[in-house]
């Protein structure tokens, strides 16, 4: 893949066969599937299953099985999907300036100075 930005290359070369990008007001999740909630402000749960994900567009309206989430990161760490200058960028540990003292952000656990992987 490296250097392909379009979603059905991505899940084509990850071998991603469960993951979707639903469109706007698609609101049915394919099955099997959990059901989802939320807690109201009056404290009750609240059902969002059926919600249109397209409201989070990249942060979150991509849907993948477990499987494939793995699938995913495998591909990820194997440097199958980023060139392998932008995967070394994706495992480098920064340290911003608004965060607690400790917190790292990439794929680094909080509070360590090395990136995991």
């Amino acid at each position: 893949m490296r250097g392909r930005q379009s979603s059905p290359d991505l899940l084509a070369s990850a071998g991603l066969r469960e993951t979707y990008y639903p469109g706007p007001g698609q609101r049915g999740i394919r099955s099997p599937h959990p059901q989802g909630y939320l807690f109201a402000q009056d404290g009750k749960l609240l059902d969002i299953t059926r919600f249109d994900p397209s409201v989070a567009g990249a942060a979150g309206q991509m849907i993948a099985t477990p499987t494939d989430m793995n699938k995913f990161l495998v591909a990820l760490q194997d440097g199958r999907l980023l060139k392998p200058r932008e995967l070394a960028n994706m495992r480098r540990t920064v340290s911003p300036p608004a965060f607690p003292r400790g917190g790292a952000t990439g794929w680094a656990r909080s509070g360590s100075s090395s990136a995991a992987g």
